[in-house]
């Protein structure tokens, strides 16, 4: 690399050092960061916090490779929690990422519907970096309530995952 290629990449590196570094580059980072913290602080539930399914949302209804083999349980009142808030600049809609508390899919086949679901494979308990993240609109989600609770599966007992959970040996990086 030449040595006037270098210089030059130098003065706009101590350019852009400049203009990031100002006092107004500053101001309108923290103006920003204080929008989204008042429009955040609007919502009903927070990141890390438990929703359900608002009755607004009128779930899947037609046959697509997205949501449709979830239809059975992304339902009003189907609960989850936030992992994440966010607002899609295309359109300006605030969403929030969910893990919902229960989820399998729907395979169909001619007559024939096969459920999918990883609570087998993992001793009843779909490890959480191995289940979906669903991204719903903020105006389809609520605050869960203590009559919210989530959806089994068909056939599936309830309280099967909350045992499992409480079975499931504490490794060393769990405890307290």
């Amino acid at each position: 690399m030449s040595g006037d290629l270098l210089d030059e990449g130098l003065e706009a590196l101590d350019a852009l050092f400049k203009i990031t570094h100002s006092h107004d580059f500053r101001y309108q980072i923290e103006k920003l960061e204080s929008f989204k913290r008042l429009v955040l602080s609007g919502l009903p539930f927070q990141v890390g916090g438990k929703v359900a399914i608002s009755d607004s949302f009128r779930g899947p209804t037609q046959k697509s490779p997205g949501w449709w083999p979830s239809r059975e349980f992304l339902k009003p009142g189907h609960t989850g929690t936030v992992k994440k808030i966010d607002i899609r600049p295309s359109d300006t809609t605030l969403f929030a990422e969910i893990i919902w508390d229960d989820e399998w899919t729907i395979s169909e086949r001619g007559d024939s519907v096969h459920r999918y679901d990883d609570l087998a494979a993992y001793d009843g308990v779909t490890p959480e970096d191995r289940r979906h993240v669903y991204m719903f609109s903020v105006k389809h989600l609520r605050a869960a309530t203590a009559d919210d609770h989530p959806f089994l599966m068909p056939g599936r007992a309830p309280g099967l995952r909350e045992a499992a959970l409480s079975a499931r040996p504490v490794g060393p990086e769990e405890k307290e």
